[in-house]
């Protein structure tokens, strides 16, 4: 039975012992499933085909991280693979992971090694992961690249979280403003805008445009919101579509005041981080570079370093290719420079990485000490004005009163 032909079964049942369970197989069919549980003391008095999520949970890079992470700590102990990889898919909360594991297992059964299997999966495991996998299958090691690959991801991760750290922050004092003022001009602006005509009262000028735009909000907030959402919705359909867009979206986000050179600063550290895991791995240059293209994450210097790939491939130095694209900085230029001369290019990628990576850090804390200032100040000044309309007219109603 091929084991692309395998599928999940849900049963219940009673084991040797009379006791109930229930669990999940996997089969060719239902006749194969039941004979598989009997072998197990299992009699299924209920086995049916497993039903698919409505929303299935994508794989994301953290769990292939831990998995690596995991893998790599077994083989160390000297659990064969296969146990292994049955031992990772046990432990996965996520299904599709989960099964993926497990066909990689059956893969290695048949007869594949692990990169080869891991080519079935190239959305989870690219091709740097898959070269670097094969890397320490030739030469004995594979457990010792394993970790390798996993302290690269889990770095290359970091990165990442500290750049949706940056630039969710502010997403999110936003939204709690629109919100706040939004439950104000729509809750409690009208209440007193009533009081206030009852009073016949002359409103100040702060008053008046509150009001007409609590007025206007009240009318119109539910097509407002709608447009929103679209235009969210929209960006991000976009973005996920058009090539262009994302080029020109790449472009413009260089070139943000602040957050342009925290994005500069995260992709160097990523191009280092790659070069020097891959190319200290035994990875050629040119596929290391490749892959330093796929990491990049950014059409500009993506293209860069596909450009950087040619040169070298056709007998440039690897710092002077750099230098002509005129994206990197001359630190970096010159960290390779002196790799290149000394022999130990890895070492100076990975010094570089260092140093961007902690780039990164200081200029996320850095932003972040400027936007929760300024964000609290946008709120308050938000709160104080609508406070200021509400209670001007209340102060001189009592002032007349008096």
């Amino acid at each position: 039975m091929s084991s692309s032909t395998l599928k999940t079964f849900s049963f219940t049942g009673t084991n040797r012992k009379g006791a109930s369970v229930k669990g999940d197989i996997e089969a060719g069919n239902i006749q194969l499933a039941q004979a598989k549980l009997r072998k197990q003391g299992v009699i299924a008095d209920r086995i049916k085909p497993k039903s698919n999520p409505l929303f299935v949970k994508g794989v994301r890079d953290k769990d292939v991280t831990f998995f690596t992470r995991q893998l790599g700590t077994m083989l160390k102990s000297g659990i064969p693979i296969t146990q292994a990889l049955e031992i990772t898919a046990e432990g996965q909360k996520n299904p599709a992971f989960k099964n993926q594991i497990l066909q990689i297992k059956r893969d290695i059964e048949s007869g594949l090694s692990l990169h080869e299997a891991l080519r079935r999966h190239p959305k989870q495991f690219d091709d740097l992961y898959r070269s670097l996998v094969e890397s320490g299958e030739l030469s004995g090691n594979l457990e010792g690249m394993l970790g390798r690959i996993a302290e690269y991801k889990e770095k290359i991760l970091s990165i990442k979280s500290k750049i949706k750290k940056a630039a969710y922050y502010p997403v999110f004092v936003l939204l709690f403003a629109f919100s706040i003022t939004l439950f104000l001009m729509l809750k409690v602006v009208p209440q007193f805008v009533d009081m206030f005509e009852q009073q016949g009262a002359d409103l100040p000028t702060i008053t008046k445009v509150v009001t007409t735009m609590s007025e206007w909000l009240q009318d119109w907030w539910i097509i407002m919101l709608l447009v929103i959402v679209g235009t969210v919705i929209g960006f991000f359909q976009l973005l996920k579509r058009s090539k262009s867009f994302q080029q020109q979206m790449d472009v413009f986000l260089l070139k943000l005041p602040l957050f342009g050179s925290l994005i500069k600063r995260s992709i160097l550290a990523r191009f280092a981080r790659t070069l020097s895991t891959s190319f200290s791995s035994g990875v050629p240059m040119v596929e290391c570079l490749d892959s330093c293209a796929k990491a990049a994450n950014n059409y500009v210097y993506t293209n860069a370093i596909l450009k950087i790939k040619e040169d070298v491939a056709s007998g440039q130095e690897l710092a002077f290719a750099m230098k002509q694209t005129g994206v990197f900085t001359p630190l970096m230029i010159q960290m390779t420079n002196i790799g290149e001369e000394s022999g130990a290019i890895d070492d100076m990628e990975d010094k570089a990485a260092d140093y961007y990576e902690q780039e990164v850090d200081d200029t996320v804390e850095g932003l972040l000490s400027l936007i929760e200032p300024a964000m609290m100040i946008l709120l308050g000044g938000i709160i104080t004005v609508i406070l200021l309309a509400i209670y001007l007219p209340i102060f001189d109603i009592g002032s007349l009163v008096g």
